[in-house]
């Protein structure tokens, strides 16, 4: 269009639908670009300056101006839609923020709240449905199959066990798999009395930093093979009736570093984006070393079986100790449905396909806001991720530090953001902007 300016400025008789064309690109670019591509003088002889020569130039000027018209009738629509999101968006991270500020959890009094954090999450959970909140954060929550049948077996062991085996294994009571290895020595014995030469040569490697212990490593190992026998059987059992239930569940990491790395190519404030980069979550990757997408797949027992489940079991009372933390993300994710998110996009993006073809009829790029404004929206989605995923791992880190409980949860809350609205699977909803289509064919016929 611009190429074409200053030729159809140097008519001496333009058609009245160049006339309009030319007022609408001087209107875009100084809304786009801060600068008008037309004097004043230009604009009053293309407007008012202007008298039609006869009906029809005037009939077919009126018809582009009004479409013109309302194109920017449907742009406040589409701004009034963006403006009410992102609304949505601040209450939501307001939120988030509130409590995420509470660094320290508080930790004399073994608790996950200070007064403004614990007030936030009230108010939070007042205005959703707290039983609603809690059973939907029980789906992706669990605890792992092998790692519940570890640390079920050590608490079995009773204290003698229990020093003997933090002494082969300091970190027995933290790790999963902590005992592996010693499996794999029960397993070199096999029932003998002596080790051959190879066993010996494994046995030294498994135990390279030995430590006294009570009784023989043989007899430590033998008797840990029973009581993880005994964990296993109790567990399994209850699955076997039903009263826990598993199922396999898949986490990819990568999904989290692309995020923040997709957040850093929009985000412009420095700040706020070296504060994440300095999160635990971030240096992840760093710690890693690679790029590539790892997926992890783990048996989980899961939430809503676990909360349920009858029996005194401290797994169970810690996983709800941990169920009940975890609530206020529960809270956030109803919030974050009941903004419709989803139908806010779905309609920008209706709205963007309206501008192509407002586009094509003026001769022009009429996009530009819309897109702009997926764009933040976009961007707000990813900030807020990020801010939902940090205080997921603030819960899991103060459930840690705090002591309070000794079963850690598997946690799938990216999972539990994502839920119900994914950007990329949004399709736009024409029939949103339906009114404007066929109110502005009605007004350009054949010319939209």
């Amino acid at each position: 269009m611009r190429k074409n300016i200053s030729s159809l400025l140097q008519k001496g008789n333009l058609r009245p639908k160049e006339r309009v064309l030319l007022l609408v690109a001087d209107q875009v670019s100084k809304e786009r670009d801060g600068k008008s591509i037309l004097t004043e003088a230009d604009k009053h002889a293309l407007s008012k300056g202007w008298t039609p020569e006869d009906n029809n130039e005037e009939r077919e000027y009126n018809r582009f101006n009004e479409g013109w018209k309302n194109a920017v009738f449907a742009e406040l629509d589409a701004q009034t839609v963006y403006l009410g999101a992102t609304i949505s968006f601040l209450r939501a991270s307001k939120y988030i923020s509130y409590i995420i500020q509470e660094k320290s959890h508080d930790l004399q009094d073994k608790s996950f709240k200070n007064s403004v954090a614990n007030k936030t999450k009230e108010s939070l959970l007042e205005k959703e449905d707290e039983v609603g909140a809690l059973n939907l954060v029980l789906g992706y929550l669990g605890l792992e199959l092998d790692y519940t049948i570890c640390q079920y077996a050590f608490e079995l062991a009773g204290e003698e066990l229990q020093k003997d085996l933090l002494a082969l294994y300091p970190d027995v009571e933290t790790e999963r798999g902590c005992l592996d290895q010693e499996e794999i020595i029960a397993d070199l014995f096999n029932g003998k009395d002596t080790l051959t030469k190879e066993a010996k040569e494994k046995l030294a490697e498994l135990i390279a930093n030995e430590q006294d212990t009570k009784l023989t490593h043989k007899e430590v190992f033998n008797k840990w093979l029973k009581v993880k026998a005994k964990a296993t059987e109790t567990i399994q059992g209850l699955i076997g009736k039903g009263e826990l239930k598993t199922e396999k569940r898949k986490k990819e990491f990568k999904n989290l570093f692309k995020l923040l790395k997709e957040f850093d190519k929009y985000q412009e404030k420095k700040t706020l984006q070296e504060n994440i980069k300095s999160h635990p979550l971030y240096i992840i990757e760093n710690l890693m070393g690679q790029n590539e997408t790892i997926t992890e797949t783990k048996i989980i027992i899961t939430g809503e079986s676990l909360y349920n489940l009858k029996g005194d079991f401290n797994f169970v009372k810690d996983f709800r100790e941990q169920a009940e933390d975890f609530k206020v993300l529960g809270g956030l994710a109803l919030f974050l449905k009941g903004c419709d998110f989803a139908s806010d996009y779905a309609r920008l993006l209706g709205f963007l396909e309206l501008f192509k073809s407002l586009s094509k009829t003026f001769e022009t790029d009429l996009t530009y806001s819309i897109k702009k404004w997926i764009d933040i929206f976009r961007e707000d989605l990813w900030l807020l991720k990020i801010e939902f995923l940090m205080l997921g791992n603030d819960i899991m880190n103060a459930n840690y530090k705090s002591d309070r409980v000794y079963y850690l949860s598997e946690s799938y809350i990216e999972d539990l953001l994502t839920m119900s609205f994914n950007p990329d699977e949004i399709k736009p909803d024409r029939e949103a902007v339906a009114i404007y289509f066929e109110k502005i064919k009605g007004i350009l016929g054949d010319d939209f």
